[in-house]
């Protein structure tokens, strides 16, 4: 992959909020930063497939902090892309509605267990449990809660210069830049990967045992 030594300089570096360098934060999965090494330019965020967004690291609006609130959504990427990646791997055939489902799944109120799971929630553990042979609902939870503890995600520290074409986005305090070929990557000042399989595709396996999802 033609960007990977570059990764790997911005994964040594990390994302530091102090740093003058880094302007915002964006939480993504490993499986973005795959289509990163390989064609310089991060996927596009959002329904339109035109938009990347990220949150401004002085934004003072989330309740949790700009960089809790990456690393949740780093969290969450993640986690999908795993669920999707094991589910095509038993033979569930993943058309546009259920990878909608997926993406649409792990949300704040959309959790596995208990009362936290909306209706629409249970059917597609439904559908998953059945795919994975998983007769009862605990033991899912506690697949799910392994996928979680193992699939961290990366933050991203973007750089100051997206300043000038960036416009205020959808969701309060968030950003977003136009980009229908993706977000460059010399916007991109700083990796920080945060968990250990994500430090160990890149250092370790060069990416090469990464699914492209996008």
């Amino acid at each position: 992959m033609e960007h990977i030594d570059q990764i790997k300089k911005l994964s040594e570096k990390g994302v530091d909020e102090n740093d003058d360098d880094i302007f915002g934060l964006h939480g993504t999965s490993i499986e973005a930063i795959k289509y990163l090494a390989k064609y310089g330019t991060m996927p596009t965020t959002g329904d339109t497939k035109y938009h990347f967004h990220f949150c401004p690291k002085a934004e003072t609006s989330y309740w949790n902090g700009p960089y809790e609130r990456a690393r949740e959504y780093a969290r969450i990427n993640a986690v999908r892309n795993a669920l999707i990646a094991i589910l095509e791997e038993n033979g569930l055939q993943l058309n546009r509605s259920i990878i909608d489902e997926i993406l649409d799944f792990g949300e704040e109120g959309n959790l596995p267990g208990g009362l936290l799971i909306s209706d629409s929630g249970k059917e597609l553990c439904k559908k998953i449990m059945s795919c994975l042979d998983i007769k009862y609902e605990y033991r899912f939870d506690k697949f799910y809660r392994e996928l979680q503890n193992n699939n961290r995600g990366l933050v991203l520290g973007i750089s100051p210069k997206i300043k000038s074409i960036a416009v205020p986005g959808p969701h309060r305090g968030d950003l977003m830049v136009v980009v229908p070929q993706g977000l460059p990557l010399d916007y991109i000042s700083g990796i920080e990967p945060e968990g250990q399989l994500e430090w160990n595709e890149i250092f370790d396996n060069d990416l090469k045992n990464v699914r492209l999802l996008y």
